[in-house]
Formats: structure tokens, sequence, C-alpha cells
């Protein structure tokens, strides 16, 4: 924890920084005198926000929660566009509940949309919807995010301070840097600004989580908000950095300059992805990092490998626990979440030691979230690369049907003692998935995801990581991989969930 004379200490030190680079007052790392302080009033300035989304927002916030579908149907009667919907859904998520999930997993209900059929397509977001309610109506109290006080540091002082401001976690100063950045630099570029720092997150993911949606959400909706969204994020990566975290950054900035050019390509082999997933089996983060690092360097392997084994040991967690649920394996999957957001500021990032630093830091979260149970003895000894064969029903149809049948129903803190269903579902799918196209279950997956998911964002957040990833994965491990996919799925002895019911009636009307 910083003491105040840890503060005091920096905030002399900036002020002499300030002196030789040229800053001059700092605004909140400034180190004037109390009284000079007390008599400052900075103005207060509104963050930009597109006032169309903003007043659709204020109609699903005033809407009583039993009247929100109805209205918000009628809304799509009238031309209300899906991307709109997105939104404002987005805009209620991150003006009250900042550190909640509905602002993490707005990207995985986007997509979901998206890879729907015609008729369910806006089903996700009215699932969305009911959510953003419950959390609009705990959170209603806390304070808006469409103000700020000033004044901003100047364009050209910005970078200093926004990273002056994440050393001595100074949330006010990192927030008036981002916003300086974006008015400058536009928001695209702020947000890469914010890669780094979103990294800093081998724990737990939810740093990067919120930076990777966030970013891809407004890629896809629009940058009208761009402002609100740069705070939540640049807040959320305001946070300790840890031991491991310290050691990759150091190894991405000694080793980039002497990468060989094509380390970061998709070519994987094999044999080299079966060793690194016998590494992070072991769960020891801090040598395989530097195992990687060292054979990054060396060309043994190339960062396609590294990140096929990656995604194969995440979704194998999933299936090594001797019983299932979110009660006993919802941190643990974190890691899918969170290494198919640090895969997204792989392949966003221009700059290689970023890239590197990403890759590392999904190979710590990797073998992070494994120790643990591991040491506890709650792993079983399930290998996704030795999948058991079995004869499946002659048709994908057939096939689809049985698999989804046999997976029980899956409530929130809810574990599996009897995982049979399960388990003989995954054989199938492994099957099926070699002999017929995946077309049929990843529609069916999405559906039955759409329709039966609880309240808990996981449920969606989980599924839709462990699709996107499975479509960057090496095609020749892509049957192991879907077949894993079952314990994270719903299936059709799970209800529906009665606001998305209530919504696809509803929406009979259009």
């Amino acid at each position: 924890m910083t003491t105040l004379s840890d503060r005091r200490g920096f905030l002399k030190q900036s002020a002499a920084t300030a002196a030789v680079v040229g800053l001059g007052d700092v605004g909140p790392l400034s180190s004037s005198s109390p009284a000079r302080a007390a008599q400052a009033k900075p103005a207060v300035m509104k963050i930009h926000f597109d006032p169309d989304t903003d007043r659709l927002a204020q109609l699903i916030q005033r809407t009583p929660r039993d009247r929100a579908i109805p209205v918000m149907v009628e809304q799509l009667r009238k031309g209300l566009s899906h991307r709109r919907f997105m939104a404002a859904l987005l805009r209620t998520a991150m003006r009250y509940n900042q550190r909640g999930h509905q602002i993490l997993v707005a990207h995985s209900v986007h997509q979901l949309s998206l890879d729907l059929g015609r008729k369910e397509q806006f089903l996700p977001l009215f699932w969305h919807l009911h959510n953003v309610k419950r959390s609009y109506l705990s959170n209603r109290d806390r304070p808006e995010l469409d103000w700020i006080k000033g004044p901003l540091p100047p364009p050209d002082k910005a970078v200093a301070l926004l990273d002056a401001a994440y050393r001595h976690k100074d949330r006010e100063a990192v927030n008036l840097a981002i916003i300086s950045l974006s008015r400058s630099e536009g928001p695209r570029a702020a947000f890469q600004r914010l890669w780094r720092y979103g990294s800093n997150d081998s724990s737990i993911g939810h740093t990067i989580i919120s930076v990777s949606n966030v970013y891809r959400t407004l890629e896809a909706i629009g940058w009208q908000d761009a402002e609100t969204a740069l705070r939540v994020c640049a807040t959320k990566c305001i946070k300790d950095v840890g031991d491991l975290d310290r050691a990759n950054a150091v190894r991405a900035s000694q080793a980039t300059d002497q990468l060989p050019a094509d380390w970061a390509g998709s070519r994987s082999e094999k044999g080299a992805v079966l060793e690194l997933i016998a590494m992070f089996r072991e769960g020891r983060a801090n040598v395989a990092c530097k195992s990687i690092c060292q054979q990054l360097l060396s060309g043994k392997v190339h960062a396609g490998a590294v990140w096929d084994a990656i995604f194969l040991t995440t979704n194998e967690l999933s299936v090594r626990f001797k019983w299932g649920g979110l009660l006993e394996t919802g941190r643990s999957r974190h890691s899918i979440t969170g290494t198919n957001a640090l895969h997204c500021a792989f392949r966003t990032h221009s700059d290689p030691e970023v890239r590197l630093y990403a890759l590392l830091q999904a190979v710590a979260m990797t073998c992070s979230f494994i120790a643990i149970p591991r040491a506890d003895g709650l792993l079983n000894d399930f290998k996704i690369t030795e999948i058991t064969e079995t004869e499946g029903p002659n048709s994908d149809e057939d096939a689809v049907d049985e698999i989804f049948s046999l997976l029980p129903p899956r409530r929130s803190q809810h574990a599996f003692r009897d995982r049979s269903g399960q388990d003989r579902a995954l054989e199938l799918t492994y099957a099926m998935a070699q002999q017929h196209s995946d077309q049929r279950f990843l529609q069916t997956a999405r559906r039955l995801l759409c329709l039966k998911s609880t309240i808990d964002a996981h449920d969606v957040k989980f599924a839709v990581a462990c699709f996107e990833s499975y479509r960057y994965l090496s095609e020749e491990w892509r049957p192991n991989y879907l077949a894993a996919s079952v314990f994270l799925l719903h299936g059709t002895q799970m209800e529906d969930n009665p606001a998305v019911q209530e919504a696809r009636e509803a929406l009979r009307v259009l």
C-alpha cells in the first residue's frame, strides 16, 4: 500500500521531472502547496458522447424493469438498428456499472448476435438488456462518468503523465491523460496505449478482458462513446503489478531486438505443441515463460505453436476438474477469456515488444490457473491431445442431437458430481468433428447458448471466447478443442431463460 510519505516523495520527484522535461504544472501530479491547491478550482469538463445513443440509454434506464422488453421491441418496430441497441446497452453498463461484468460481456453478446440466424439475432441483446437493468437498479446511485475535472495536460506531455500516473496509481491523472490522448491522437490510438497496461494481469484476467472486449465492441458499433469507454478501461488498468508480470516485461524488453523476423508467424508443428502442453501442465509459470522466450529467440518455435498450446491447455482445464460447474471451475475458466483477450492484444498491436509481452502473459496465465488446483489434487489425468476414439452417428444431424441431449443442466453456482453425460458428449463431438463439418454443431451450440444462458455473464463470456479461439487454432487440433468445449455449453435439458423467452414471444410481431 502506498504511504503518505511515499506519495509526497513521488510528487516532489514528479515536479522535478516535469521541470526538466518542460511539463510545467502537471495537474493531479503537481507539487503545488496546499494553500494554492485549495484556491485552485479545476474546470469541470463534459465528456464527449453521442446524443442519440444517450437518449436511447436514458430510455433504457428510466423504463421499469418489467416493461423494458416490450418498450425496446417497440423501438425495434420503429426502426432501431442492432448497432444502436448495442451501443445504448454498452453506454448504460459503462455509466452505472463500471466494475461489473456487463461491460466485459458486451463483446460476447454482440458476437453471439452476429452468429445467429435472422430470427434470433436480437435475442442476445435482450438477455443483455435484462442483466444490464438488474445492474442499473443496483448501481444507479453511483457517480456517472459524464464529467471530468480539468484541465487536460498538453498532448505532447500526456504520454509521460499517463505512465507516471500508472506507476503511482493516480486515477484522476490517468483519466485526464487518456482523454487528452484521445482528443489529440484519436480514440483508437489512445486505446493502443492501454494494451500494455492491460496486459499487466496474469492472475485473473479481468483487466485485459476489459480492454480487449470494449475495444472490439467499439470497433463493431462505432467510436462515438469512446471517451467514456477509455475512462472505464484506463481506470481498470490501475492495479498492482506482480513479480511474474515484471519478469515478463523485462524478458519482452530485452528480447525484442533479437527476435527472428518470422517469430510471430502462425507456423505450428505437432511435436512442438505437444512439448509445450506437457510443460504447461506442470503449472510452473516462470519456468515456462523463460523457456518460451528462449525458444522464440532461437527460432525453435513460432508464436503459432505457442498459441495452439495455450488454447488447447486452457480448454483442457475445464475437463480436467474431477467435477464441473462454475462453483468449482469458474476462476480457472477465466484462463479461456483471459488468453483470448491477450491473443486479441497480440493480433492488434503493432509494437513487437507489446506483442511478445502479451504472449508471455498468456503463457503465465495458462500455467498459473493450473498450479493451484493441481496442487490441491482437484484435477484428473485427461489429456485433450489423447481423446478416446469412438463411433458416432452416421450423420452430423443425429450426432449433434445426441451430443446436446447428453449435457446436464448448467446453473450458476452448481457443480456436477455425475459427469458421465458430458464425458460421452465429448467423445461423440470428437468423432463427429473428424467425420463431418462443424457448422451444425456450432449453430446449435450458439442457439442453445442464446436461449438457455442464466443471468451469470460467464455463461456467454466463456463460450464465445472459446468459439473465437477455436477459429485461430491450427486445423489439426480443432476436433480436440471442439470436443472439450462441451463442458462450457448448454444442452437441451436446460430450461430456457425467462427473459429471453419473453423477448422471443414479443419479437414475433416484427
